[in-house]
């Protein structure tokens, strides 16, 4: 006769978590996450700050480990908070895409597309390509955010975001790219009195002696500009340093210097304000935005009807 105890029986964490954890504490932890703060999520879903405060402890609780380290600035994930993201983001967006594919059979065309871009377009043509394809499909709700093209294709990639729209090259592997049905034209932006206002276009060539008004580093049009210039041995004498296209065209419209915006930007700040705008004739001065999504078998019904919309012709790699 064996006398030894019988083993205890073997537990299943992972049906007591599937059992005891909701998709609601799920969204809220990923909103925490990328508004920065509980507060703000709070107030993004409505909620109070208490309420999503408790979830959150009780999910570190159910879990038993840090999720969230604070900070005085806010909150930012462990790595087991940075595990628990990126299952929650995948888990939420099948989710979504089950609402979207049974919910269509229901009530035709619907669901929501996380759409990413960069931030110039935001106040320059996008407004006008969302109020046009939502007219086509006002069931489809658009979630657009602005951002810089790295960020852009990470989020495409980690899927926080369905669909990217960036000017450059995309480097992040596993994207689809397609080339994009918008474009748009830099030029340059000075106050009436400068003396390229006589100027009917004007070659990077022609700034060597005049103050230009820098943007922030990370600017794909400072970036653009520096490579350019290096690239024909004209040193840009900057004055001033700005971040964003309207600080660009104010501080021109004050004689401070010529900017470089896009020029459906500068028709509209032009309007309001001192502000000539010159043709910058240069080959790179024409952008070309790319459109890019996940590589994956097969995307949400609104995410294909937004992509097709926003690109023309064939994916390319």
């Amino acid at each position: 006769m064996n006398d030894r105890p019988a083993d205890p029986p073997v537990s299943a964490p992972s049906r007591s978590l599937a059992a005891r954890l909701d998709l609601m504490t799920l969204r809220l932890f990923v909103g925490v996450v990328e508004h920065g703060g509980i507060a703000r999520a709070a107030q993004a879903e409505f909620i109070a700050t208490s309420a999503v405060s408790k979830r959150i402890h009780d999910l570190e609780a159910m879990l038993r480990t840090p999720l969230l380290v604070r900070q005085r600035q806010g909150v930012v994930p462990t790595e087991a908070g940075q595990a628990l993201l990126r299952h929650a983001r995948r888990l939420l967006r099948a989710m979504a895409e089950m609402e979207d594919e049974l919910g269509s059979y229901a009530e035709g065309e619907r669901g929501q597309v996380r759409l990413m871009v960069s931030e110039s377009t935001l106040t320059d043509f996008f407004p006008g390509i969302v109020k046009d394809f939502s007219e086509q499909h006002p069931k489809i709700f658009i979630d657009l955010v602005g951002g810089l093209s790295p960020s852009i294709q990470r989020a495409v990639f980690e899927e926080s975001a369905d669909i990217g729209v960036l000017l450059g090259t995309v480097t992040e592997p596993g994207l689809q790219v397609f080339p994009c049905r918008y474009r748009d034209l830099l030029v340059l932006v000075v106050n009436p009195q400068h003396p390229l206002t006589e100027a009917g276009s004007v070659r990077l060539s022609q700034l060597a002696g005049h103050a230009v008004i820098e943007q922030e580093p990370n600017s794909f049009v400072q970036q653009l500009l520096r490579t350019e210039a290096a690239k024909i041995g004209v040193p840009l004498q900057a004055r001033i340093r700005v971040a964003g296209f309207e600080a660009v065209c104010n501080m021109a419209a004050e004689g401070l210097g010529v900017g470089v915006v896009p020029l459906g930007f500068a028709r509209r700040m032009a309007a309001r304000q001192p502000l000539s705008i010159v043709e910058l004739d240069e080959p790179w001065a024409h952008r070309e935005y790319k459109v890019c999504i996940k590589q994956k078998d097969q995307q949400p019904k609104a995410v294909e009807l937004l992509v097709s919309y926003l690109a023309r012709g064939e994916p390319r790699a």
